[in-house]
């Protein structure tokens, strides 16, 4: 079960996503992901800032995150300029 402060952050995720996008069909199918913290130190743990995004973009971005085949994850330091830059792409539409 997920706490109350996670439950509001997905719900936070989930909503700047609807007014960035609209209304956006998931991607069927094997996705990668590509995720950029800019943070204000170097401290964030990529595995603990991972997980709680993969949920809230379930249903937006993707049906699953078990469709994700392939992760990129990239922390820079970025003090009064924090945010999250986000890439999802279907795996079988790649051009090499």
């Amino acid at each position: 079960m997920k706490s109350k402060d996670a439950v509001v952050y997905q719900q936070m995720i989930q909503w700047t996503i609807s007014s960035k996008l609209g209304r956006i069909e998931p991607l069927l199918g094997e996705v990668g992901i590509k995720l950029k913290f800019y943070m204000p130190s170097h401290k964030g743990d990529g595995d603990n800032l991972l997980k709680p995004l993969l949920d809230a973009f379930q249903g937006f971005l993707y049906k699953n995150d078990r469709q994700i085949k392939h992760y990129e994850i990239d922390i820079f330091k970025d003090r009064g300029n924090e945010r999250i830059e986000v890439e999802v792409w279907l795996l079988d539409q790649v051009v090499v």
